[in-house]
């Protein structure tokens, strides 16, 4: 066989490997589009004030922009807040339980996952400071996004917050 023939089929057997172990390195068919459900449908009964919140217009060139929501425990028992991630890097959240605040969390799977761990007593509220980066995409981020941060509760309940803008230069 030719030497050159040899050297075609080992780059074609080595692209088709890394392609193989590319195809399954792929992060799990998780289905983010309904993050105020788990799988036995169940969603951690937190009053969020608001629940969705719209930007508006916002530049690129103003930088981050900030929204501050109130989460409330409406249950008869604690509820201990196990994570707290954003849909997205661009996005990201502290959690401001009395005096103390935790954070800033940001997107499942970008770096070390820091926990959250905190309980929340019947009646408690906390503040949950959320910012958007719209610069976080640079030039191809224009345009209408939206994005989650979600709660987590130990038992895998959980509650989400939805925000969106409209990306100008």
């Amino acid at each position: 066989m030719p030497k050159q023939l040899m050297w075609i089929i080992g780059v074609a057997v080595g692209v088709m490997a890394l392609g193989g172990v590319l195809f399954y390195a792929q992060p799990g068919d998780e289905d983010h589009s309904n993050m105020n459900q788990v799988a036995n449908g169940a969603s951690l009964n937190l009053n969020l004030d608001p629940a969705n919140y719209d930007f508006g217009t916002i530049s690129m060139k103003n930088g981050l922009v900030t929204k501050t929501f109130n989460v409330k425990n409406e249950q008869t028992e604690a509820v201990e807040l196990f994570e707290l991630y954003t849909s997205c890097m661009c996005t990201s959240a502290k959690l401001k339980i009395g005096l103390t605040e935790y954070g800033p969390f940001g997107m499942l799977g970008h770096g070390a996952m820091k926990m959250l761990n905190q309980a929340l007593a019947p009646g408690q509220e906390a503040q949950l400071e959320v910012t958007f980066d719209p610069n976080a995409h640079g030039p191809s981020g224009i345009g209408v996004i939206e994005r989650t941060v979600s709660l987590k509760s130990d038992s895998g309940e959980i509650a989400s917050i939805n925000i969106k803008a409209t990306v100008t230069p």
